[in-house]
């Protein structure tokens, strides 16, 4: 082998790394600094910088880009027009000089006017007058939010008619959303939603006597006679809680709201508020009346009274409906004026008795979104503002349906600096509430400021409430929600506010976030909190046979409308009533047609031949499958039920078979004359991932069922799996117009 130092080297990289040894090393004359001189490197580049300025100049007075396209996106419109106010004022210049540049004249305000004359002051006072006609429809009257809810609802009634078509419960009410909201309405729970609940019937109930001894027992002896469960007693009369209870006359007629007005220190009156669902306003009517008779004979009652005493009661209803002009929002007297331009300036003051504003909230931030809205005033009582305020920090504090009462600002300015107070321990001080008081239904309060003065008085810069003109009176009723197994507890509230400002508050709950809900919504709620909702669940109530016959009418008319190979066959056994109705309920399983009434609890009562005792039952589908409107419940044999059973709750071992045994019995049909219920609501529920539904079933089946409850066997290892459904209580439930699949499910009865 050669040796390196034998000779040069024949190796590539040996002659490159000598190259490299040998290479020449460049010593700059100076060493380079480390700072930077910015004036050396902007004077080196000066010719440079200033060519881009000049050229940046010129692009933004070219003629190649256009006025309209130099606004951002959203800002932007389709057809741009000629004119030229319609573009900001730094864009004014350009725009004019592009109409010069093409020969056309820009429009002036003169010309502007003069080719819209829905701008002029006679086309302002026409529409003025069409929407209060409008609001005023008989049948169909509007509610302070109608404009609100009409641009993203589909309201009551057929646009096809000229008058609207028929509305709803006496009102125009916002049906169902625009866009999808099956799911984001459970979801939302999450968060809150709000509904306007300002078409609740209220009832006011008076009475005088030289005693308030005398007025309050003769009051609690009143609601006793019209057929209240609750709300009488001696613990509600201080007006510290509102008493959801039902309306009784040996069957449950309706749910009722019992809300006693505090007694005002000095005076001899009591009197209570009685807030019913509007469909069952003469069913009140009638209670009432039968009361007033029943206390001319002074029989004996659960509260002692005094019959040598003279005690004057009084009752009327509470035109809840809002004037047409409050409705349309012309606030002012006379059409033909434009709105006031004083920032303060007000219209007429209107009395209590014209009502007020309900709005319903539900969901977890339900108090986070009310502080957003709720700003106590300075003149508030510091006991009451913070009460409120504590109350909104953690709904826990206060016992469930308690009443708190307020002086608040405009939610449309800035919240006052309202000095912390501490809260008191105790609702009650010698049967006078603390926290609220008679206020809110004595006092007048005064329209709210147009949004134009709103708008001035920011311009300004003056966002902060002045004194009573900015001030008025709530209630805020807190509400603890019970739902079926299932869903997790959920608290809520009940805002009333006075006439006038509805579509105020409505506004400024949707701004901060609060999801507003219509009929339909409200309905899918009330099946994943598994509770029933007047009048859609309540059978026999001559409300629901109503909405049973339009219903029956609709799908009829659908099912006909659709080509014959495309419609769903009808067996000829549920033929009389597949799409509902009110024979499915008066002729389901029995031979003689016979009148639904539902039971407040599953009491037997003296029989009759004409009428049908029934409770409201919850359904939950033990497996796959929802289940719809109409369809019928029925008791399985009690021979079958072990093989129910076994097939909806395997061993692991036996999943296989078991899944097969399921589907043989699922296909086996059951007859129409065994069913002993139907369903009033049903569909999916994202509470728990299973099919739900609201139904009504006889007494005799319920009680049938208690009877065959067997208690579950315990685990014999780990634990029950989650979202279990129980299998003590079992039927079987049928489509409306097919004879299978048919789906068991497990049922529980339903709290009133």
């Amino acid at each position: 082998m050669k040796r390196a130092a034998d000779g040069p080297s024949s190796v590539p990289g040996d002659a490159k790394r000598a190259r490299h040894a040998h290479a020449m090393v460049v010593v700059p004359p100076r060493p380079i600094s480390t700072h930077l001189d910015i004036d050396e490197l902007i004077a080196a580049r000066k010719s440079d910088i200033l060519a881009l300025h000049r050229a940046m100049n010129q692009a933004r007075a070219a003629t190649n880009t256009r006025a309209w396209q130099l606004l951002p996106r959203h800002l932007r419109r389709r057809a741009a027009s000629h004119n030229v106010l319609r573009l900001p004022r730094r864009l004014r210049n350009k725009a004019r000089a592009e109409l010069r540049a093409s020969n056309t004249a820009a429009m002036t305000r003169s010309e502007m006017r003069r080719r819209m004359p829905e701008r002029t002051l006679h086309a302002y006072v026409r529409r003025r007058a069409s929407l209060k006609a409008r609001a005023a429809r008989a049948g169909r009257r509007w509610l302070e939010t109608h404009l609100w809810h009409a641009k993203r609802f589909r309201m009551s009634g057929e646009k096809g008619t000229s008058d609207g078509g028929a509305g709803r419960f006496g009102f125009c009410l916002a049906e169902s959303p625009h866009h999808k909201s099956f799911r984001t309405t459970w979801r939302q729970t999450a968060q809150a939603i709000v509904h306007d609940a300002s078409y609740t019937s209220v009832f006011y109930v008076c009475a005088r006597a030289r005693r308030v001894a005398d007025a309050t027992s003769r009051l609690q002896l009143f609601l006793a006679r019209a057929g209240a469960e609750h709300g009488w007693e001696t613990s509600w009369t201080s007006g510290a809680q509102l008493c959801h209870t039902i309306l009784l006359a040996k069957q449950a007629i309706c749910p009722v709201q019992v809300l006693w007005i505090p007694r005002v220190v000095g005076r001899t009156r009591r009197a209570c508020l009685l807030f019913v669902h509007p469909a069952a306003s003469k069913d009140v009517r009638r209670a009432l009346q039968k009361a007033h008779d029943a206390l001319q004979c002074r029989r004996a009652g659960p509260i002692p009274q005094r019959w040598d005493r003279h005690v004057d009661i009084q009752a009327h209803q509470v035109d809840m409906t809002p004037s047409p002009a409050v409705a349309a929002g012309v606030w002012h007297s006379d059409a033909s004026q434009r709105p006031p331009a004083t920032p303060h300036a007000r219209g007429r003051t209107l009395a209590t008795t014209d009502g007020w504003n309900i709005f319903d909230l539900m969901g977890h931030r339900s108090a986070h979104i009310l502080r957003r809205v709720l700003h106590p005033a300075e003149s508030a009582v510091p006991a009451q503002s913070a009460m409120l305020r504590a109350a909104l920090e953690s709904p826990t504090l206060l016992p469930p349906h308690t009443v708190l009462t307020c002086d608040v600002t405009d939610p449309r300015l800035d919240a006052p600096d309202v000095p912390p107070a501490p809260p008191i321990a105790s609702l009650c001080d010698d049967d006078v509430p603390r926290y609220t008081d008679a206020r809110f239904f004595s006092c007048r309060h005064a329209l709210p400021a147009t949004t134009a003065s709103i708008d001035r008085r920011r311009a300004r810069g003056d966002t902060r409430a002045h004194g009573t003109q900015d001030t008025l009176t709530i209630m805020l009723i807190q509400r603890s929600i019970e739902p079926s197994p299932g869903p997790g507890h959920m608290f809520g509230y009940t805002l009333l506010v006075p006439r006038g400002w509805g579509a105020i508050y409505l506004h400024a709950l949707a701004r901060a976030s609060a999801l507003v809900v219509g009929q339909e919504q409200l309905r899918e709620l009330y099946l994943n909190l598994g509770l029933p909702l007047f009048p859609y669940d309540w059978v026999g109530h001559p409300a629901y046979m109503a909405l049973a016959e339009a219903g029956r009418a609709r799908r009829a008319a659908q099912w006909h409308a659709r080509p014959p190979a495309k419609r769903v066959r009808l067996d000829d056994e549920g033929l009389a009533y597949a799409f509902g109705g009110a024979a499915l309920w008066t002729t389901l399983g029995r031979a003689e047609p016979t009148r639904p009434v539902i039971l407040p609890a599953p009491t037997r009562i003296p029989r009759s031949p004409r009428i049908r005792p029934m409770v409201l039952v919850l359904l939950v589908a033990c497996r796959r499958g929802a289940f719809d409107e109409n369809a019928t419940m029925h008791v399985p044999e009690a021979d079958l039920l072990p093989q129910w059973r076994a097939a909806l709750d395997p061993p692991t071992s036996r999943k296989t078979i078991a899944r097969q045994e399921l589907q043989t019995l699922e296909a086996t049909p059951v007859a129409r004359s065994s069913a002993v219920g139907a369903v009033t609501t049903g569909h999916y529920a994202l509470a728990t991932g299973h099919g739900r539904a609201i139904g009504a079933m006889d007494l005799e089946a319920w009680l049938e069922l208690e009877r065959r409850r067997v208690p579950p066997p315990p685990p014999t290892w780990g634990r029950w799996k989650r979202n279990r459904v129980p299998l003590e209580r079992l039927v079987l439930v049928r489509p409306a117009m097919t004879e299978t699949p048919v789906r068991a499910a497990s049922v529980s009865l339903v709290r009133l």
